[in-house]
């Protein structure tokens, strides 16, 4: 229903916050009379409960504090900066309550396994989806680690896969240089990565059950990745630009463009041959062989990239949400990602379920199946995924921090070093 003409829509979304708020406060001392009202050992069922039921309403409130800030932005009450600043601060909170709230009901789940209330959850379990069961209940751990035997091997497998080595090279090692798929230019092996496309450490059986049956068996192969300029690989993974396909005429997808998302990406400076980063806007992407990287794996960095434009609210997300409203995202249909999943991740990253183009995509390029896993284990799924790419990002800034840092030091040393010989001149 719409809102009255004398009602602001950004006045009515700070009510309905406020509204939230309280209803939480609400809940909270309803939780705390619980808990003084029954004596609960800390390792009790009912205080396991109790517990899931605190932590998803401090989840909750976060959520909260993250829209007002949104709201805040949006009405140019807040910065950029200090937005981007403050939501990683509260997405890495949001992130570590999750992780406590799904540990807690696995202590829930392992109750009722011993107590007969549930089935015993083993790999000789009936259902579907038992290996992605039995990642997210009975190893919920994700690696941050990487096989470096695998990556090796995908490594050596991209190169040869996209014939990255340039003329000699492929006769003599030693004057090896690889190709950046995306730049079409070649740089010495140390500066070129054998990037993920979709990230590895989600765990073989969570990619399977959001991409489709076999999609883990690839995930360290060249359909999982491509090979690029340190540079550009850390602006890949930012999510400053991504991949889409050019010719929706044509299955499988064989020719890709590149999309740079948003004004600050445009302008991105690479120090490359290349200048910026939008000087790469609209290009083709150039192969030199058959081989292509998987669709579904495009597809789902495109996905995650573009929600995290608006969640972030990346100067120029406005327009580019816009022109995904009047055309069409992602022109290519095709089974590409698990409905409810895409849903989830729009839900939790985005905040952007209900726009009108993701049910579009969620119409022309997801699959569904009879069976799926509940809400909880879904969202529990995105959740890891997004973790890595924070994960992921608040790494690059460390690194950044350090590489400036001794940039410092170097010109310290320099300025000591011309005071040294200033003073014996004099």
């Amino acid at each position: 229903m719409p809102l009255p003409p004398t009602i602001p829509v950004r006045q009515s979304s700070y009510a309905a916050i406020a509204h939230q708020r309280l209803r939480i406060q609400e809940s909270r001392e309803t939780l705390k009379r619980k808990l003084s009202e029954t004596s609960l050992a800390d390792g009790s069922r009912e205080y396991v409960k109790l517990r899931i039921e605190e932590l998803g309403l401090d989840r909750e409130e976060l959520r909260l504090e993250k829209k007002e800030l949104e709201e805040d932005h949006d009405a140019g009450f807040l910065h950029h900066d200090t937005l981007c600043s403050a939501s990683r601060n509260l997405n890495r909170r949001i992130i570590s309550t999750g992780d406590s709230l799904w540990n807690f009901r696995r202590k829930l789940l392992s109750f009722d396994e011993d107590s007969g209330k549930v089935a015993l959850l083993t790999p000789d379990s009936d259902s579907a989806f038992t290996a992605a069961l039995l990642r997210l209940w009975k190893d919920p751990t994700t690696s941050s680690k990487r096989s470096r035997t695998l990556q090796s091997h995908m490594r050596r497998d991209s190169v040869s896969s996209y014939d990255a080595t340039e003329g000699q090279a492929k006769f003599d090692p030693k004057l090896t240089f690889l190709r950046c798929t995306i730049t079409d230019a070649y740089f010495h092996p140390k500066l070129v990565k054998a990037a993920h496309i979709v990230p590895a450490n989600m765990g073989l059986a969570l990619v399977d059950y959001a991409l489709g049956d076999g999609s883990s068996s690839r995930l360290f192969t060249p359909d999982n990745g491509m090979l690029m300029h340190t540079l550009i690989e850390g602006a890949f993974d930012s999510g400053l630009f991504v991949l889409l396909p050019l010719d929706a005429t044509v299955r499988p997808i064989r020719r890709w463009k590149i999309a740079v998302l948003g004004k600050d990406a445009m302008k991105h400076k690479l120090g490359l041959h290349i200048q910026t980063l939008g000087d790469l806007d609209g290009k083709e992407v150039k192969f030199l062989t058959n081989h292509r990287p998987a669709s579904r794996f495009l597809y789902f960095h495109f996905i995650v990239t573009l929600l995290r434009c608006r969640e972030y609210r990346r100067p120029g997300w406005e327009t580019m949400w816009e022109q995904f409203r009047t055309g069409c995202p992602w022109p290519t249909p095709g089974s590409y990602l698990r409905r409810s999943m895409l849903l989830t991740l729009a839900r939790m990253v985005g905040d952007a379920e209900d726009e009108g183009f993701i049910k579009t995509l969620a119409t022309d390029t997801t699959f569904s199946t009879d069976e799926s896993l509940s809400p909880d284990e879904e969202e529990e799924i995105a959740r890891r995924a997004i973790a890595i790419r924070e994960r992921k990002d608040d790494q690059r800034d460390r690194d950044e921090d350090e590489d400036e840092d001794e940039d410092e030091e170097e010109d310290e040393d320099e300025d000591e070093e011309d005071m040294k010989d200033k003073g014996g001149e004099n």
